[in-house]
C-alpha cells in the first residue's frame, strides 16, 4: 500500500488497537515541529488500562534491542512534552512519504517485530528526526495478535534483533553485542524470578 500511496504522509495503524478522535490531526500538526521531522510518535496506552503506558516513542539498547519509552509506567503526565525521540512504534505512527522514499520502505524479511526499530533506525543514520506527540492517544491491546510469550514472537523478536544488530549498528558495538545481549538477559531473568 505504501509504494501506491499518493499523500505526503503514510500512517500506520495496528490492528489491535483504537485511536482518540483527533490522532491523525495531531500526528499531521507534529510534522511541521522544528527540523528535519519525518516521524511522529504517538501516545500508546493499554486498552484495558487506559492510564497505563504501554509506549511514548521507542528506546533503542546497545544490543540492537528495541523497548517502548515509558513502558508500564502509570501515565502521571510525565510525557505530555512534544519531544524528541529515537523513532515511533509503527503500531500508532505517522511517515513522511518523502522520507520512506529516500530511506526505503519496511524490510519485509523482518515479517513481524522490529521492522518499525530497523526503519525509524536507518531513517535517523540518514539524518530524520521523530517526534512524540503527546495528543495523539492511541489505546492499544498489547500482543493482542500473537499473544505476550508466544514461542513465535520470542523467536522474531530475538531474530529480528540480531538482524538489525548485524545490518545497522557499527563493528564496535557488534563486537560488544554478546556482552549486552548477556546482561539483558540476566536482568530478564532476574526480574522474571523476583517479580
Amino acid at each position: 500500500g505504501i509504494t501506491h500511496a499518493k499523500g505526503e504522509f503514510i500512517a500506520t495503524l495496528n490492528n489491535d488497537t483504537e485511536a482518540e478522535p483527533h490522532w491523525l490531526q495531531e500526528l499531521i500538526k507534529g510534522m511541521d515541529y522544528k527540523g528535519q521531522v519525518g516521524m511522529c510518535a504517538s501516545k500508546i496506552l493499554f486498552f484495558h488500562q487506559r492510564h497505563i503506558i504501554d509506549k511514548v516513542g521507542h528506546l533503542f539498547y546497545p544490543d540492537g534491542q528495541n523497548r517502548g519509552r515509558g513502558c508500564m509506567e502509570e501515565d502521571r503526565g510525565q510525557y505530555d512534552e512534544i519531544e524528541e525521540v529515537f523513532f515511533p512504534d509503527a503500531c500508532a505512527a505517522l511517515y513522511r512519504k518523502e522520507m520512506l522514499d529516500e530511506v526505503g520502505l519496511f524490510d519485509e524479511d523482518f515479517f513481524a517485530y522490529g521492522d518499525d526499530a530497523e526503519l525509524g533506525f536507518r531513517a535517523r543514520l540518514f539524518g530524520w528526526k521523530c517526534i512524540y506527540i503527546p495528543a495523539a492517544i492511541v489505546y492499544h491491546i498489547h500482543s493482542g495478535t500473537s499473544g505476550p510469550y508466544a514461542p513465535d514472537k520470542i523467536f522474531f523478536v530475538e531474530r529480528n534483533r540480531l538482524w538489525l544488530a548485524l545490518k545497522l549498528l557499527p563493528w564496535p558495538l557488534l563486537l560488544l553485542n554478546p556482552y549486552y545481549t548477556a546482561i539483558r538477559y540476566f536482568w530478564h531473568i532476574y526480574s522474571g524470578l523476583f517479580g
